[in-house]
This record gives C-alpha cells, structure tokens and sequence, in this order.
C-alpha cells in the first residue's frame, strides 16, 4: 500500500508566529506566504491518491480543531487548495483553487501561552499509549468544534457539545452524570457533590427533552447551553493536560 505525503493551506485570525512550525495531532503546521496563512502538513497510508486525499483532510482537520481549542481562536482550512504527493516523490498532483476571504485579524501574532498550550496539548497525545483513547480525544475535539461553529440553532448547538461530552467521558445517562459529576469535583473541591450532580443531570435532562420528546426550544435552553459548553471546556482542558480556566465556575458557584 502507497504512502502519501498531502497537505493543505489554511488561515489565523492572528499572524502565524515568525519562522515558528508546530506539531500536533499526527500534523506539522507551517507558515505560509502570506503573515496568516499556514500549511498543514501529514503523511497518510492509504490505497489511492482519493484516499488520502479524504483521509488527509480528515486528519488535518482533527489537528485545526485542536489548535483552535488550545489557542482559543477559530481557524480557517481551506479543503479546496491541497497537494498530494506519494512519499518521497517529486511529483506532485491535486487541485488548487483561488479565492479571497475576508477575516476580521490581529495584527498581533499568536502569543507565548498559546503556543505553551498547543506544546502541552501534543505531548499529551504523544503520551497516550491507547490509539483508540487517542481517536476518541480527537473525536471529542471535532464534535466540540462543530458545535462552536454551530450558530444558527441553540438545540443543534446543544447536541453535537453534547455528543463532544459523551465520547469525551464514554458514557450516557446516569453513567454520564456520574462521571462528569466525578470529574468536575476534582476541579472544584470546594463545591459540593451534590450541587454540582444537580447542574449535570439539568443539563442531561434538556438532552432528553430534545432527543426523547423532540422538543424544539426546551425550557432554559440558552442558560443549560452556555453550562454544557463551559464544562466540556473545562473537561477537554483537563483531558489535554492544559492549564485550568475553569470555565464552569460561574455556573457551579451560583448554587
């Protein structure tokens, strides 16, 4: 089976870090031509150019959700402009497309802590020794990703942070409540177990509401949907080894 090398161009908000590359999630990130472009690179084992061109793209994406989570600034990864090569080859093939988008940027480039975050990130994937924990940590990170991204309905938004929440702590219903009951008292000691179940199995209870009765607007939606969002930061933070924002505080101290 062929090995290719494909890579795809992609856009900051801020500038990309002078001369600085970056390594993350089985990806190498690159600067480009211009002060907020990158490339991103990877190396895919696959049968055909087609292959690895959708299994390139798969990866590279679950590597930009990544670095948007660590440096808390969306990403723009152009599929549409990419290069394929098989290893070590000099031939290169794939499409290429010209386009202009407008992005409201920084003129700042991506800072210090940032860059510490996305170090910490990738030594903890390194770290881990199951692939299939690994997958599933990028799987929550697309899921959340996908969320965030999600603008237009606060259900569908709920649901796919939800999912991120589920794959995060393998588990459902009680199960869930349980573990994320478990793990949030170990970033919050002082609050109380019983406090902090109570917020969950709410949360857990819109989820029902939507996928069990179908309801469209469930009851307090909005307010469930900004303490889904804040604990699955918290969560995937703590998983990638990041430095604690706790997130979720505000939501737990109002008990």
């Amino acid at each position: 089976m062929p090995y290719f090398e494909v890579e795809f161009s992609g856009y900051l908000y801020s500038k990309w870090p002078l001369s600085k590359g970056i390594e993350l999630a089985d990806c190498c990130f690159t600067s480009g031509r211009e002060d907020r472009q990158f490339t991103v690179h990877t190396e895919i084992d696959a049968q055909n150019e087609e292959q690895a061109r959708k299994n390139g793209l798969e990866s590279c994406f679950d590597a930009v959700h990544l670095l948007e989570f660590c440096i808390g600034e969306s990403v723009y990864l152009d599929e549409r402009q990419y290069r394929i090569r098989t290893k070590e080859s000099e031939v290169t093939t794939g499409g290429k497309a010209f386009s202009i988008n407008a992005l409201l940027v920084k003129d700042s480039p991506l800072i210090e802590e940032q860059l510490k975050k996305v170090e910490m990130a990738q030594n903890t994937l390194k770290s881990e020794q199951d692939p299939e924990r690994k997958k599933s940590l990028l799987r929550a990170i697309r899921w959340q990703a996908l969320g965030r991204r999600e603008t237009k309905s606060q259900v569908d938004r709920f649901i796919k942070f939800w999912i991120a929440l589920e794959i995060l702590v393998e588990g459902k219903g009680e199960k869930l409540v349980k573990k994320v009951t478990d793990k949030l008292l170990i970033l919050y000691p002082s609050c109380r177990k019983e406090k902090i179940r109570y917020i969950v199995k709410r949360i857990c209870g819109v989820r029902g509401a939507i996928v069990h009765s179908g309801v469209l607007k469930p009851q307090s939606v909005e307010e469930k949907l900004k303490q889904l969002e804040a604990i699955l930061n918290d969560l995937l933070g703590q998983r990638l080894g990041l430095s604690f924002k706790a997130f979720a505080q505000q939501y737990l101290l109002q008990l």
